[in-house]
């Protein structure tokens, strides 16, 4: 199910540039760290979606819509990811500081995903 949000000023979506929407998707259970708003998650190919990585970030599709808390759980969650709109490559975050490579931006760009450089907030 896919719902329109209001836009809001932030620190990485650009305003007006196109509709922006949400889903709900399964997050892979993390025992070592909370997952912040913002963060760039790759397909993992099972219908679960993970932090882009080095390894992962070609498959990254869509974006974190709110912060996950994980408390040291095995157990996979459904949260809210952009899945359309446009967003400022600079303030998005991945796994280890990865790079979002040209192959990434074309990835996102065929779901929707819109990586816009040198926007200023």
């Amino acid at each position: 199910m896919s719902s329109t949000l209001s836009f809001e000023s932030d620190d990485f979506l650009i305003a007006n540039a196109h509709e922006v929407l949400l889903e709900t998707k399964k997050v892979a259970a993390s025992t070592t760290q909370d997952l912040k708003r913002g963060t760039l998650l790759a397909n993992d190919g099972d219908g679960t979606y993970s932090i882009a990585t080095s390894s992962t970030i070609g498959d990254a599709e869509v974006i974190l819509a709110k912060d996950i808390a994980q408390v040291a759980s095995s157990t996979d969650i459904y949260a809210p990811v952009y899945v359309q709109g446009c967003f400022i490559p600079e303030k998005l975050l991945t796994g280890s500081s990865t790079a979002i490579t040209t192959a990434a931006e074309e990835n996102l760009k065929k779901n929707n995903i819109n990586l816009i450089h040198g926007v200023e907030v």
